[in-house]
């Protein structure tokens, strides 16, 4: 898959600026960890504590209330009017967000919509293909920490062309020196007669926010 970056409110070829921009938001594509000696890769592991909170969140008002504002500030982010920043970026064979819940927001919050976005995309006929937290060194002493999930569709193709659903997702939280930078979820996808086009973006993105399918994927 060819990433020669676009934004999605432009068809002109992407100006340098605008390359840099996709790249800072989501590096996972311009940086290989497993070349990277500054870097250190490992399992992505919730401690047993960590669980019993996450569980009872999912299961309160807070986690319904959450997937609200989630929902409206997608549907109404163009207006700029919410607490919760999204924005949408698009490139040849991937789409995808980032968002930003509102300052202030403890880390755990980020981790228990990261993780229930996770377990979200698996009703969907997806499987956790490979889960990671990465440390890397960056300016000034500031550590940098990336905790991932990586989710291909769980389909089985008898023939061509490809059923790829939605695509492959990854879904990564950026921390830098204890704050939040950004959460992301992003879809790559192939392209060519071998494959179905991929379901759309937006209709995944509705269901994981409001737990409601959203029409056939247009």
């Amino acid at each position: 898959m060819v990433l020669a970056c676009l934004f999605v409110t432009t068809q002109a070829p992407m100006k340098k600026h605008a390359k840099d921009l996709f790249h800072q938001l989501f590096p996972s594509y311009v940086i290989k960890s497993e070349n990277d000696q500054m870097s250190q890769n490992q399992p992505l592991i919730r401690d047993a504590d960590y669980k019993k909170e996450f569980d009872s969140w999912k299961n309160s008002p807070a986690q319904n209330l959450m997937r609200e504002q989630l929902s409206e500030s997608y549907l109404n982010r163009s207006k700029n009017e919410s607490s919760i920043q999204i924005a949408l970026y698009t490139a040849p064979g991937a789409i995808g967000l980032t968002l930003k819940l509102p300052e202030q927001t403890d880390i755990k919050y980020y981790r228990f919509v990261l993780d229930c976005l996770c377990e979200q995309l698996m009703t969907l006929k997806y499987s956790l293909y490979s889960s990671s937290l990465e440390e890397k060194p960056g300016a000034n002493e500031k550590n940098h920490l990336f905790e991932r999930y990586y989710l291909k569709p769980d389909i089985l193709n008898a023939g061509y062309p490809i059923n790829q659903l939605y695509g492959s997702i990854m879904l990564e939280l950026e921390i830098e020196a204890d704050q939040v930078k950004y959460l992301k979820v992003m879809s790559t996808y192939h392209t060519g007669y071998n494959y179905m086009p991929p379901l759309g973006f937006d209709a995944l993105v509705r269901y994981l926010f409001s737990c409601k399918a959203s029409g056939n994927g247009e």
